[in-house]
């Protein structure tokens, strides 16, 4: 049975960016999500490596997803939204889809704290890493 949590994340997939980006659901675990994305050439900077837009994108939707899945509070009127985002570009794709890791690593009144992984989806070669700050708020 699918639960509150993947249905939202599902919305959010299917619905204009993330549509766009191609955005995929690989895990989801309490305070843990990993996403995937197909390299395509309209997501590459230059050549075939994704651009670092779409990096940094899947970063912050991770890490969002990730915060929502351990939530356990109301939703009525729920006002949510990423407070700060780190990125730390560490090497280049060739071609490859990635991989993405959000774990939340602290959880308080209403500031969650995630850090990110972006690996290749073959090799696990780290791509990039990130951490946000996602406000979930009555």
């Amino acid at each position: 049975m699918i639960n509150r949590v993947d249905m939202d994340i599902n919305m959010f997939l299917n619905a204009g960016f993330h549509k766009f980006l191609g955005f995929k659901l690989v895990e989801r675990k309490t305070d843990q999500v990993k996403l995937s994305v197909d390299f395509r050439e309209e997501l590459s900077g230059a050549g075939d490596a994704f651009h670092g837009g779409v990096i940094s994108s899947i970063i912050d939707t991770v890490g969002g997803f990730a915060a929502w899945s351990g939530y356990n509070g109301p939703t009525e009127n729920m006002k949510c939204s990423t407070i700060t985002m780190n990125v730390e570009y560490i090497s280049m794709t060739k071609g490859e889809s990635i991989v993405a890791e959000g774990i939340v690593i602290k959880r308080g009144k209403d500031l969650n704290f995630v850090d990110i992984n972006v690996k290749t989806a073959d090799t696990g070669r780290l791509i990039a890493k990130g951490s946000i700050v996602y406000r979930i708020a009555k």
